[in-house]
């Protein structure tokens, strides 16, 4: 069975953090979601990142199945495995690339948390995502 997974170091820190001080709300979504918010957040910042220690499940495979989310997930395999297409269903592969974009998001998730407002982030992630329309848009 598959795990989708955090660093030690990430859960016991941004991660207590966001749920400790109910940070933007991200504490009130499903683990799921938060994950995949932080893969994005990794995958838009460019790289993936290796552990930096021990890494701990967060969410056991089971509980992503019949979730279009793991789709989004192989995309991201994809992308950075284009001569691998017959591994975007291979979850253990998947999952342990989605770790590495997640490990990112959470450490740039830490550091907008160290430099930016609960209101000047909120406002700073919707300007990012406008931007992200107005390059994106045309693409659809």
């Amino acid at each position: 069975m598959a795990f989708l997974n955090i660093s030690s170091k990430n859960k016991n820190g941004i991660l207590r953090k966001i749920d400790d001080e109910c940070y933007l709300g991200l504490d009130e979504c499903t683990r799921l979601d938060l994950y995949s918010f932080m893969v994005a957040l990794g995958f838009a910042s460019g790289y993936a990142s290796d552990f930096d220690g021990a890494k701990e499940s967060l969410i056991r495979e089971e509980y992503t199945k019949n979730n279009n989310i793991c789709y989004a997930f192989s995309a991201i395999y994809f992308n950075d495995n284009k001569d691998k297409v017959e591994e975007i269903a291979d979850t253990e592969k998947v999952f342990a690339l989605a770790d590495k974009y997640a490990n990112t998001g959470f450490s740039v998730m830490a550091d907008y948390i160290n430099e930016y407002s609960q209101n000047a982030l909120a406002m700073k992630l919707l300007a990012d995502m406008d931007n992200m329309y107005e390059q994106y848009k045309d693409s659809f």
